[in-house]
């Protein structure tokens, strides 16, 4: 009856609604309630399913609608939308008379039945992480040769659409990061990596609860493909239906294996976003990508709202382009974003100029100059650290405060000076100087003083002072690895091994 009644009701007008449903339902007060609730979840369900451009497929437009079928236990009500992936229909779930959102993977993908039964795969590894922050699989299988997916359906709004208003409030952002660091915690706990978190994929209900959706589906999508396939594809990008550009970590976008701190780079970019109302790279690109090292100017930039510097020291570490120096897993993230949680004043408002932001600066471009900065320190070779130099000058010039900026100048100034011929004496005396102002800046943090070890280990072979260096930045900072690994060089090289071996280990 439910059935039956809802077509009709789908088929009359606002105004014909009531006479329809007080002539069919009756004195069935159940009924009608049920019927009700189904066309009031079908009006806000518009937003379930977001349709970003680049995704889309003009065969979606074309597709039957399934609108109206029954499949099992399903009944299939209304269309809420497509994509690339597929298309997504409200349901209902004659068992258990609840709401449901089917997803019916398009025929595209079903063809190839290899990547078929790695996604049956990934979607059973989904449904076993029970998460309240990830939305639930109650069901899949295939009808008329079509997979589809039925999971529990949220009322609310995706993220994308509230981020459509601009950027969110400072505690908003910690919250909604907490929910969904914690949401992939769990899945990375068991070892399913999600692939694609972007603002399309997080549901948010009424009350701010969170929702992740789409485990796996990016790994369906993804052409089992080198570095090139994927750069064709990324400046490719119509019909495309991979990883979002916008939001793959480095290594995703040059086609390597992945771990769920691919994961927190994504979040990471998805955290900048919400709490600047911009992407932290180029927009359109990814940090190894299209656009990637492209600056849009300053006077843009500086039109945008800065994050709170202990937020955007989060955020950075996030966004670290060698995996192994980000959070290793969104646990980690989710524990940092705590100690946020609580001491609300402390991030609701743009902080003073004090020892937190002169580690990390509240000025975009500097900051921005910072990433791309070590982005090319990573990269090595003459040109690599040539584009370090420039890009950390660059962050100093603008927040001449910015002591992280320039503890990264004067141990990029020291790179050159060890590995690389013709650099002239300037370089030298400039990595001393940015690494005594580093230490003037912020004598607690501790990348100032594994600078200053750096100008005395490399430059000025004092080794008992730059061990004094070292010690210290290990005493500000004994759980990150960078200080430990280069104390360890210089015991190697005055042949105290047995303490090397142990800094390493």
């Amino acid at each position: 009856n439910v059935k039956r009644v809802l077509e009709g009701a789908l088929l009359r007008t606002d105004a014909e609604l009531p006479a329809y449903l007080e002539d069919s339902c009756g004195r069935d007060a159940l009924l009608r309630a049920q019927v009700e609730h189904l066309l009031a979840v079908r009006d806000r369900a518009g937003t379930f399913l977001e349709k970003p451009a680049a995704m889309l497929l003009d065969a979606t437009a074309t597709r039957e609608d399934l609108s109206g079928r029954v499949i099992g236990a399903y009944h299939v009500v209304s269309r809420l939308g497509g994509g690339g992936m597929g298309e997504v229909y409200l349901g209902h779930d004659s068992r258990l008379d609840r709401p449901v959102a089917i997803k019916f993977l398009s025929p595209e993908l079903a063809v190839d039945r290899s990547r078929l039964r790695r996604f049956h795969q990934e979607a059973k590894a989904a449904s076993s992480v029970n998460h309240p922050h990830i939305v639930v699989v109650h069901d899949f299988g295939e009808w008329e040769g079509r997979p589809y997916l039925v999971t529990e359906f949220i009322e609310g709004e995706t993220l994308r659409q509230r981020l459509g208003n601009g950027p969110l409030p400072i505690p908003d952002v910690v919250d909604l990061g907490v929910q969904m660091a914690s949401a992939l915690a769990a899945a990375h706990a068991q070892d399913v990596v999600h692939r694609d978190v972007k603002p399309e994929n997080v549901m948010v209900r009424p009350d701010g609860f969170v929702k992740v959706v789409d485990f796996g589906l990016a790994k369906l999508a993804t052409r089992e493909a080198g570095a090139h396939q994927v750069e064709r594809d990324l400046h490719t990008r119509t019909g495309t239906v991979m990883g979002t550009p916008c939001y793959m970590s480095p290594e995703q976008a040059r086609g390597l294996a992945l771990d769920a701190r691919s994961d927190v780079w994504s979040l990471g970019v998805v955290l900048y976003e919400m709490a600047t109302g911009r992407l932290p790279f180029a927009e359109g690109g990814t940090a190894t990508g299209p656009g990637g090292d492209r600056d849009d100017g300053a006077t843009d930039e500086r039109t945008r709202r800065d994050p709170p510097a202990e937020l955007l020291a989060i955020i950075c570490t996030a966004l670290e382009t060698v995996r192994d120096r980000r959070y290793q897993n969104a646990g980690d993230l989710c524990t940092a974003l705590k100690r946020l949680h609580s001491p609300a004043p402390a991030i609701s408002a743009a902080p003073e100029r004090s020892r937190a932001a002169n580690s990390v600066s509240n000025d975009p471009v500097a900051y921005h100059a910072y990433l791309k900065g070590r982005y090319y320190w990573n990269m090595v070779g003459d040109i690599g650290v040539a584009q370090a130099v420039a890009q950390l000058e660059r962050a100093t010039q603008f927040d001449p405060s910015y002591a992280l900026a320039y503890a990264g100048l004067a141990r990029a100034h020291v790179l050159q000076a060890e590995y690389y011929v013709g650099v002239p004496r300037r370089a030298l005396e400039a990595a001393r100087t940015a690494a005594a102002r580093a230490v003037e800046l912020d004598p607690i943090l501790f990348e100032p003083h594994l600078a200053v070890g750096e100008v005395r280990r490399l430059l000025d072979w004092d080794w008992s002072g730059a061990e004094a260096a070292y010690l210290r930045a290990i005493a500000l900072q004994p759980r990150h690895d960078e200080p430990h690994r280069v104390y360890a060089l210089l015991l190697a090289s005055q042949l105290r091994f047995r303490e090397g071996i142990r800094e390493s280990e």
